[in-house]
């Protein structure tokens, strides 16, 4: 066994503590997916470099808008499975092949009428921040980089909800950095599930909530 020491704010390490990702099984697990991603990274450039030696020619490239339609299929994967993960009804998944690629998935809330400073308020307000990340945590899983107005968008949102909470900016500084560190967890532990959602939508560029639900409860990580 190995010890090691880290510095980080107060804030933030209480934040983290609080969220339970201050444990050894906590770290280790991070820390292994980190290594996973990183594994595979190195995989794929050593196959390529093998391609090269042997003188294959390379895969025509992907048109830019397959590509952006594949992406945006990750990002909306991305919000589907944090909201299904956070028990809401996502009645819809979707990206629009008319209008630039853009995509939306739409959820129920499911405490639609919360009262000011309510105990409830915080922990629903967590879970819509997890959604928000959801979608960039699954494109800066899959690609290198991130669409800028999805990222605007979402980072909109969640600065609206923070708004909500009667905290210090640093407070809730530290909350994003504990709930975007929750949601890569969350996407790391259903890639399998993304995988299909993404399948399905670049076919029929819509799923509805029976499918959505169906697929949920064949892949999704419970735990």
């Amino acid at each position: 066994m190995t010890t090691i020491e880290i510095e980080l704010p107060d804030a933030t390490a209480k934040a983290a503590r609080d969220a339970g990702l201050l444990t050894p099984q906590a770290l280790d697990r991070l820390l292994t997916d980190a290594i996973r991603r990183r594994q595979a990274a190195d995989a794929l450039l050593s196959v390529a470099d093998r391609v090269a030696e042997a003188g294959i020619a390379p895969m025509p490239t992907m048109a830019s808008s397959d590509a952006e339609a594949l992406q945006t299929s990750y990002h909306e994967a991305g919000h589907a499975v944090l909201a299904l993960a956070s028990g809401f009804t996502v009645h819809s998944c979707s990206i629009n092949p008319g209008g630039g690629w853009e995509g939306r998935t739409h959820y129920r809330n499911p405490l639609p009428h919360l009262q000011s400073d309510s105990p409830k308020l915080r922990d629903y307000s967590e879970k819509v921040i997890r959604i928000c990340f959801g979608g960039e945590c699954a494109e800066r899983r899959w690609f290198s980089i991130v669409q800028k107005d999805r990222f605007l968008h979402d980072r909109c949102e969640i600065f609206r909800v923070l708004e909500k909470l009667s905290t210090s900016k640093r407070i809730k500084k530290a909350i994003m950095c504990v709930l975007r560190m929750e949601a890569e967890v969350i996407i790391e532990k259903n890639a399998q599930l993304i995988y299909k959602i993404v399948e399905e939508l670049h076919e029929v560029k819509l799923l509805r909530k029976g499918r959505l639900q169906a697929l949920w409860s064949d892949y999704g990580a419970k735990k």
